[in-house]
């Protein structure tokens, strides 16, 4: 009797000893020659025996079959639908995880009944199926299911998440929030030609905010709903934004957010005071406006006009200018307004000192309508500033003013984009959303669109219904971009 006979003979499980043996020469190929053929039979063994043979991150559509243990985290409604022949199907989704990741598997017709009645999210099964290339990922049409109630699998299970319960690859989540900002739909043209669609709405809770990039037909949302409007989203998948490491949650369908009759309240994280700003610095600000500057109204080199408008903020630490780029520029504020700013950047003044840069990914609230001159930001008892919004008035805090203001010459104070000029090409700065990515990038702000390539000192690595801000050189209306964040 060989070495891996003898371990398949003293292992307790309902693998055949081929399926056995297939598993050993996986698991091989997978650690590189890590462990010799016992060592990683004995491995198998104690996960046969654990209740896992498999993990699910190294599960791929290529293979035939696979059989693996995960823990219930969402269970979707039967749906139905016609078959070629004409006949009726039902299908079930159950997203499932394990500590190694997540996945979707697709119990079909009986099986698919059977799943939405008798399983629930927290249960943990084994599952025998095979993986298929699905709509999102690698799936598992599954053959068979059982429960197995002594197998524990370190994986949390929430009927509804939380921001801070949020992680890369969380998929079909169910989250609750408090919107605090909506941006336009922009559009965009797919690789095949397609026109598509994407809108993001910011949402927040007491442990903190994030973004929700909407596609297709759920991107016309983002302009149905209203600042501080509780929404619950469903059938989110979460994702890590590659450029600033923050997580989003994607939806494709309208369905995904609707309005909810519950007091959703926001806690944004521990503002800064103007005095500790430092370049590079990003977070919040609770300030007073003090002083509102007309719109600027700047023309590009490709003849496509840019907006922006710049105000003065203060707290009791000292004064702020702040740039409000785009869209952000026709937030519903006046001046001794009392306003909350979320993901500020913080940069080098144009004629030295620091400014604020407010853009794609920050968001302003009002705390406060005519705060008058007052910009205490503790009582006299030393308590923190108050930053929550669930005390609000709505008649405060309707953003809901989307019309643009009329055309203005710009003041005579040049704009970024003005500055620095060489010959043959000057420096610029734009924001804006990814619409086009590749070796040429393309951004769109307000149905402004410029193409952005790369230099050495960026790679441009952005993707899309991200929004973006880059610096750099415009010649012939292309940015050449050194920065981008």
């Amino acid at each position: 009797m060989s070495t891996i006979d003898k371990i398949y003979s003293e292992t307790s499980t309902d693998l055949t000893q081929e399926e056995f043996e297939q598993e050993v020469e996986r698991k091989m190929n997978k650690m590189n020659g890590l462990l010799d053929e016992q060592g990683t039979a004995l491995l198998v063994k104690k996960e046969v025996e654990n209740g896992r043979i498999q993990n699910i991150d190294g599960i791929e559509a290529s293979q035939q079959s696979v059989k693996f243990s995960a823990k219930v985290v969402n269970v979707s409604d039967i749906n139905t639908f016609d078959r070629d022949d004409g006949s009726e199907g039902e299908v079930c989704n159950v997203e499932v995880a394990d500590e190694s990741g997540q996945i979707r598997i697709v119990c079909w017709d009986d099986l698919a009944t059977e799943a939405a009645e008798n399983l629930s999210i927290g249960d943990v099964i084994r599952i025998s199926g095979s993986p298929d290339d699905g709509y999102s990922g690698t799936e598992i049409n599954v053959d068979k299911y059982e429960h197995r109630e002594n197998t524990e699998i370190d994986v949390k299970t929430l009927e509804t998440y939380r921001v801070a319960d949020l992680s890369p690859g969380l998929r079909s989540v169910t989250i609750k929030g408090l919107i605090l900002d909506t941006t336009s739909v922009r559009t965009f043209e797919r690789d095949d030609g397609t026109e598509g669609k994407v809108g993001n709405i910011v949402i927040g809770d007491k442990t903190g905010q994030v973004t929700l990039t909407m596609w297709g037909e759920a991107a016309s949302m983002a302009e149905t709903f209203r600042k501080k409007v509780s929404v619950e989203v469903t059938d989110g998948n979460v994702r890590k934004n590659d450029n600033s490491g923050e997580l989003e949650i994607h939806i494709n369908d309208q369905e995904s957010i609707q309005p909810i009759d519950e007091t959703i309240e926001y806690v944004p994280e521990e503002p800064m005071n103007i005095e500790d700003a430092e370049i590079g610095d990003r977070g919040n600000l609770v300030t007073v406006v003090e002083q509102m500057y007309e719109e600027n109204e700047f023309e590009r080199d490709d003849g496509s006009v840019g907006y922006l408008r710049n105000i003065l903020v203060t707290d009791d630490t000292g004064t702020l200018r702040v740039t409000l780029w785009g869209e952000k520029r026709n937030a519903n504020i006046n001046e001794t307004d009392k306003i909350l700013i979320t993901n500020a950047e913080i940069r080098e003044g144009m004629e030295g000192g620091v400014e604020a840069s407010i853009g794609g990914r920050s968001t302003i609230n009002i705390i406060q309508r005519g705060a008058g001159e007052s910009t205490d930001t503790e009582n006299s008892e030393g308590e923190n500033r108050n930053t929550g919004l669930s005390d609000y008035d709505q008649e405060d805090v309707d953003d809901t003013e989307t019309e643009e203001s009329s055309p203005k010459e710009p003041e005579s104070e040049p704009t970024p984009q003005d500055t620095d000029k060489t010959e043959g090409d000057r420096k610029v700065e734009f924001t804006g959303t990814v619409l086009g990515t590749g070796d040429e990038i393309t951004l769109d702000c307000g149905g402004t669109r410029k193409t952005v390539v790369p230099t050495e000192e960026t790679d441009l690595d952005v993707n899309l219904g991200e929004n973006i801000t880059v610096r750099g050189t415009e010649e012939d209306g292309t940015i050449r971009a050194t920065e981008y964040f």
